[in-house]
């Protein structure tokens, strides 16, 4: 990004580079106090790659997990230099103010969800009374209006993608649903741990890559493009994004924080360092969302009672810091209401988040899938400067 704004970059030599990204460094940071932490923390050579629109290692992520959240704040501030170079040209003060207001009216996504139980809805009926209970699902006012009131798209997810019914059934079934569903709504795939199960349930092997590719490719996909799905939203697996991807899809990928921990006894490098390569290697154009994913709501935990190997606020704030970071062309990073909780979402935004994950539309969607209530939470953030987006898909 910075390197498309200063062409000329490109054509220097590599000791030219360095010493303009140390003169760029020098007219970005805020201050030598600033300057003195980055050298303390032996970081000011990323800061220089940072600034100057280099792309950063591996070997610089592993030194960056050690590096305090306050200072991995500073760095993310001078990403947004590199990648704006036209703040470079504001004067220090106007370039601070400009990046405190950004910071404090943050404009994040909030994404509205309507669980529809078609599989429930098949497996106790036959197909034209599943079809006729899940066109009154839809059509309910209560549904409707919230989400016309506030001009938000609507999020529609299903309950399962399998049962006693074949995947034959429920895709013809979604398919005459589709002019039933609200305006403005889209329809969300399985994630990535669905399509496994789908594929047992197929009698296909999940871990065996021809069989799940080609099960995915000539029963799956074809319906999801028919619907209009063009993203596998959630799932841990990469193994399985990238076989989506190779076969023309998007993916927004969960991240388990439970496995892949900023440090782990034992080991000389981070696991979550590893994953995150992985990720940045095996999907380096498909990946639209990043998502953390561990198992406590962080709002609900126990000062002094936590489970050892549950990842408490600082690190999962870190964490979305460093995704940002190193996944700077992923539109989203999450910090999804439903886990994070909204006191360290309110402080995720500072650290790179611009998402919210979903909220329920309804009270039956929220509890099914535990998930905060659409109303509550535009009520919670009514009296904050953040800016919700509820149109973006």
């Amino acid at each position: 990004m910075f390197h498309e704004n200063f062409e000329n970059q490109s054509h220097s030599s590599p000791s030219r580079n360095k010493k303009q990204s140390k003169e760029l460094l020098a007219v970005s940071v805020v201050g030598p106090f600033l300057e003195g932490k980055l050298q303390e923390a032996g970081v000011r050579d990323i800061a220089e790659k940072i600034i100057g629109g280099q792309e950063l290692q591996k070997g610089d992520a592993e030194r960056l997990v050690d590096v305090s959240l306050p200072l991995l704040g500073k760095l993310l501030e001078l990403q947004k230099l590199g990648s704006r170079p036209q703040l470079l040209q504001l004067s220090e003060s106007e370039r601070r103010e400009q990046i405190r207001e950004e910071e404090r009216n943050p404009k994040v996504k909030l994404r509205p969800l309507f669980l529809l139980p078609l599989a429930a809805l098949l497996d106790q009926g036959d197909f034209e009374s599943a079809y006729q209970q899940a066109k009154e699902l839809l059509s309910q006012e209560a549904l409707l209006s919230s989400i016309r009131e506030k001009e938000a798209s609507l999020f529609i997810t299903l309950d399962r993608w399998h049962g006693r019914f074949d995947f034959e059934t429920l895709s013809a079934l979604v398919r005459r649903l589709a002019n039933e569903f609200p305006e403005g709504s889209e329809l969300l795939g399985p994630s990535a741990k669905e399509l496994k199960e789908l594929a047992e349930a197929h009698r296909k092997n999940p871990e065996d890559d021809m069989a799940l590719r080609d099960f995915l490719r000539d029963t799956v996909l074809p319906f999801l493009r028919t619907s209009g799905i063009s993203t596998i939203f959630g799932g841990t697996s990469v193994r399985v994004h990238k076989l989506c991807a190779e076969l023309g899809f998007q993916s927004a990928v969960s991240f388990d924080l439970n496995a892949y921990r900023l440090r782990s006894a034992g080991t000389s490098t981070s696991p979550f360092v590893e994953q995150l390569f992985l990720l940045k290697k095996e999907l380096p154009q498909n990946g639209v969302a990043w998502m953390p994913l561990f198992r406590s709501v962080l709002d609900r935990m126990i000062p002094g009672a936590s489970d050892a190997n549950q990842p408490l606020g600082e690190e999962v704030l870190k964490a979305i810091a460093l995704a940002r970071m190193f996944l700077p062309d992923y539109k989203s990073i999450q910090a999804p209401l439903a886990i994070v909780g909204h006191k360290a979402a309110d402080i995720a935004f500072r650290y790179g988040a611009n998402d919210l994950g979903f909220v329920a539309v309804d009270r039956k969607t929220a509890e099914e899938l535990e998930l905060p209530l659409f109303h509550e939470v535009l009520e919670l953030f009514s009296t904050t400067p953040i800016q919700l987006s509820l149109n973006e898909k």
